[in-house]
């Protein structure tokens, strides 16, 4: 094994989070030998030596180690969910009609184009909302792709064509570029994720197939910075293979499932809720399999007030949800044994 690769991986590790296994090495030597012609340089052990005083070469070399797939309304639950439950919500909540999303490695833009589709088909102009939008990425390349918003058509393969049609320009057969006037919602910026950031905060954070690729103390250090950045009451998506295990205590942060997917919201604001217990472990998975088909908010948690009680059979809902819950789960005919009132 080429020492310098596994040195070279050690320090990307550290200063980015962005960890390769010894088994993509092969990877990682053959995407930088492609940066030894135009900085002269022979080896890897050369490119690094540069790179300690040449910061457009170190730039270079993430943009040729981050790949960028990616394709508008990917995940589609998760844009149902911001559709149909958080931008309702957001509103009904909001004094300011001012609503701050982040998508944070927004790669070629992709993604944050989709929010801003989402949000122009769910908010109607008469609401007079105002909407903010801030794309980040490691990556100056894709940041680049994003500033000038041109796809093809294998980015929009995901895109409702009626979308395409009042969202895009076409440039020709295969080609299309985001209306001009859209751009004036969104900025885009580069931004390492493991750096300090400016003092922001946001009603939305996506955070997408960005830390697939982190260790697990730059995975839980990007974490906790990311939900320090959600306003109350705020929401933060996250890809299913990115599934986080969180500090309900510290950060004020709960699990919510919708739509068959999984959001977090930072919730301190709840004043209090239930604990919802079950008979047998089968009346627990049918009742979270109809709370999930049916988009009801709830949580698994640790029982606060019972000794000695199986955790697996209780779940938390919010005090206000109590009554039409337990109307919901007696219709379907499930059974439950107890419930108790918490503090939040």
């Amino acid at each position: 094994m080429d020492n310098n690769i596994e040195l070279f991986c050690q320090i990307l590790s550290k200063e980015t989070g962005i960890t390769f296994p010894v088994s993509r090495y092969s990877f990682v030597s053959n995407r930088l030998s492609t940066l030894f012609e135009k900085y002269k340089c022979h080896d890897i052990a050369g490119l690094m030596a540069k790179g300690k005083a040449d910061v457009r070469l170190r730039i270079d070399m993430l943009n040729v180690l981050t790949t960028n797939e990616t394709w508008f309304f990917r995940h589609p639950e998760q844009f149902t969910i911001l559709k149909n439950h958080v931008i309702p919500e957001l509103l009904a909540k909001k004094k300011d009609k001012v609503i701050n999303i982040w998508s944070a490695g927004c790669s070629i833009g992709a993604e944050l184009y989709s929010i801003l589709i989402t949000l122009l088909e769910t908010i109607s102009e008469s609401a007079n909302v105002r909407i903010n939008l801030l794309g980040s990425d490691i990556s100056s390349d894709a940041i680049n792709i994003a500033k000038k918003g041109i796809y093809d058509s294998r980015d929009l393969r995901m895109t409702d064509r009626a979308y395409i049609q009042k969202y895009f320009d076409k440039i020709d057969e295969s080609t299309y570029k985001i209306k001009d006037e859209l751009k004036t919602n969104v900025t885009f910026e580069f931004l390492n994720l493991l750096e300090t950031w400016p003092p922001r905060t946001f009603d939305i954070i996506f955070c997408r197939n960005t830390m697939i690729y982190f260790n697990e103390d730059s995975k839980n250090l990007v974490v906790s910075k990311l939900f320090k950045a959600l306003e109350l009451n705020g929401y933060f998506f996250t890809s299913a293979n990115e599934q986080i295990d969180l500090n309900e205590e510290k950060y004020g942060i709960q699990k919510i499932f919708l739509e068959n997917d999984v959001v977090y919201q930072k919730c301190k604001s709840l004043s209090s809720a239930c604990e919802l217990y079950f008979n047998t472990p089968s009346d627990l998975l049918k009742a979270t399999n109809h709370l999930r088909r049916n988009a009801y908010n709830f949580q698994f948690g640790n029982p606060s007030k019972l000794k000695n009680s199986n955790n697996v059979r209780c779940i938390i809902i919010r005090a206000s949800d109590f009554e039409k819950i337990i109307r919901f789960l007696s219709f379907n005919g499930i059974e439950i044994t107890r419930s108790i009132c918490i503090k939040r």
